[in-house]
């Protein structure tokens, strides 16, 4: 991922490791090793580190005195509640979707 025009460094390193911990890149309780993101972005300290807290904030992460960053685990009670948004968005998508149906838009997706 490529950084944006008016993106910060510190807004790049929070998008890139947040979509590594959506895509799973990094398992739930993953240790983030804070010289190594720094190395991978190739940027001082205070970005990753600024990073870091604002994806604490946003519980994808743990901080943890003497160990460090974790990517925050899922409970199941998370997976309920995402699905349950799921499944009501997907409804309503449909439901707004078919109220734009007409004959030849139905038939153009028939073939």
């Amino acid at each position: 991922m490529p950084l944006l025009e008016f993106e910060t460094k510190k807004d790049y390193v929070f998008r890139h490791v947040k979509q590594k911990i959506l895509d799973r890149q990094y398992e739930p309780c993953h240790r983030l090793k804070f010289r190594q993101l720094v190395q991978e972005f190739g940027t001082s300290e205070i970005p990753v580190r600024e990073a870091i807290n604002q994806l604490a904030s946003s519980g994808l992460l743990t901080i943890t005195p003497h160990v460090g960053a974790i990517t925050t685990p899922v409970s199941s009670q998370d997976l309920r509640e995402i699905f349950e948004i799921r499944s009501a968005l997907e409804e309503l998508a449909t439901r707004r979707a078919a109220e734009h149906l007409t004959p030849e838009t139905l038939d153009e997706t028939m073939c």
